[in-house]
């Protein structure tokens, strides 16, 4: 069906000719067109939208921490899985060093790793570096971005 009344054009003038209602959105008026632009940008949301990259709140990068353990040691390495609340992408992993040479190799899989740590056929490897440390520290390892998705679990070793 053809409409019988014109829809009318929303024209600006200024910005404040833009509000949508939406206190998260960027309301920007185009004067020399009329035109009314509204952007979503909502730091501290939740989610990661188009043109926030540069708000840490839902963008990150994020910092998973582990309860610090003083005495102990991981002479075969640590298992843990990362269960996604929304989609993440992760880019690198941390790990405490102490003082000395050593060489680290990282592994993941889909999936919890509770019954997957016997089974090495399962396991991708995803880096291997090397440190020489001089003092105790945190180290980055980089890793090509792996997304998991809302709800889903990926395994590191």
């Amino acid at each position: 069906l053809e409409p019988t009344t014109e829809i009318p054009t929303v024209s600006c003038v200024k910005d404040k000719d833009c509000f949508d209602g939406n206190s998260c959105s960027s309301d920007m008026c185009q004067p020399e067109t009329g035109q009314c632009i509204n952007t979503m940008l909502c730091c501290g949301n939740g989610i990661c939208e188009a043109g926030e990259s540069d708000c840490r709140a839902d963008c990150g990068p994020f910092t998973i921490h582990a309860p610090e353990c003083v005495t102990c040691t991981t002479p075969f390495g640590i298992m843990f899985d990362v269960t996604a609340k929304k989609n993440i992408v992760i880019e690198e992993i941390a790990f405490r060093h102490y003082k000395g040479d050593s060489a680290v190799t990282i592994y993941t899989t889909t999936g919890t790793h509770y019954d997957k740590s016997e089974n090495p056929e399962v396991w991708t490897k995803i880096a291997h570096d090397r440190y020489n440390a001089l003092e105790i520290g945190y180290f980055e390892t980089k890793i090509d971005p792996i997304e998991v998705k809302e709800g889903e679990v990926r395994a590191f070793y």
